[in-house]
């Protein structure tokens, strides 16, 4: 598991990793929110097949629609049981 504290941080990351799901917070530190940034990593060729849950405290209708338009295959809201996580993560494999 590899933890990114801001939207610059996960390229760095998902360049030398094999990584197989991204969680994504709606609001994250830097210049681009979540969905922003899921558009940036679904351009890159090594990172594009990579699935995307966003996992947010920010659940309203609007947030799950930009989410899914930008790219993530799955949303979760918070709070949230392990459970939940971890059928998100197995459906996500078999995707992946």
């Amino acid at each position: 598991m590899f933890v990114a504290n801001s939207a610059s941080d996960p390229l760095e990351i998902l360049e030398s990793n094999k990584v197989d799901l991204i969680l994504m917070d709606i609001p994250v530190n830097g210049e681009l929110n979540g969905p922003d940034f899921t558009k940036k990593l679904k351009n890159l060729d090594k990172v594009k097949h990579i699935p995307i849950t966003v996992v947010t405290a920010h659940a309203s209708e609007l947030d799950l629609t930009n989410s899914v338009n930008a790219g993530c295959y799955d949303f979760l809201s918070k709070p949230f049981i392990i459970q939940e996580l971890l059928e998100k993560i197995e459906k996500n494999k078999i995707r992946n």
